[in-house]
């Protein structure tokens, strides 16, 4: 069956990754297309079914986690990896206007936790339940979870999506395809420095941009 999904991931990408989404989504995507020179990214190769071999520390947990053996010769890569126990992502400063781009395929539960270096303290969780077809917002502050927030997943699941993660002054947007949700701040965002993305998933891609610095493809750790 897991060779049936990364088969349908690697032909229907190309496809999916062209559909239209909100116009704010939209705009965003043709400013960065002016912006970037070189190939397209979708002229990329996409999926590695297998397991990467060597191996990375996940700082969260402390388990060894699967890591692509290019990466750590140097290679500029930074495409799709099988996460089940986690990988985080060493992002820029984050500042009102940043925009996280997540491209990736679910199969089971999924978390990606925006935070800094201790996880008494998290900016934002985003959980996507796929056997609910839920997504759950939630913040963590001083090791206490504040109250979640449900909303029904607004794509298919299993299945591939991109999500945008823009910080504005109150709080969070998320995009999803055409549906919105905002997540205010419970706490200043300034301390964060890591984008976590863990569970039964297929990692495309994790880039930040802002109007301060070109678009930027995230360092794995």
């Amino acid at each position: 069956m897991l060779y049936l999904i990364s088969f349908a991931y690697c032909f229907y990408y190309p496809i999916l990754s062209h559909v239209p989404t909100a116009a704010k989504a939209v705009t965003r995507s043709v400013v960065r297309a002016v912006k970037k020179e070189g190939p397209s990214i979708l002229a990329e190769s996409l999926v590695r079914a297998a397991v990467p071999e060597s191996v990375t520390r996940n700082i969260d947990d402390g388990v060894e986690l699967p890591q692509d053996s290019d990466e750590q010769a140097g290679s500029e890569k930074k495409e799709t990896a099988f996460v089940p126990n986690g990988t985080n992502y060493t992002c820029q400063p984050l500042m009102e206007g940043t925009v996280i781009e997540i491209t990736i395929f679910v199969m089971e539960k999924t978390v990606i936790r925006l935070h800094g270096e201790s996880n008494q303290e998290i900016p934002l969780e985003i959980s996507i339940d796929a056997s609910e077809k839920l997504i759950i917002f939630n913040s963590k502050l001083s090791g206490v979870w504040d109250f979640e927030m449900k909303r029904r997943f607004p794509s298919p699941l299993p299945g591939l999506f991109d999500m945008d993660i823009e910080v504005t002054e109150l709080g969070y947007e998320i995009i999803i395809n055409d549906w919105i949700a905002a997540w205010n701040h419970r706490m200043p965002y300034a301390g964060i420095n890591t984008i976590s993305v863990e569970g039964m998933v297929y990692v495309h891609k994790v880039e930040q941009f802002s109007n301060d610095f070109d678009d930027d493809k995230l360092e794995e750790y």
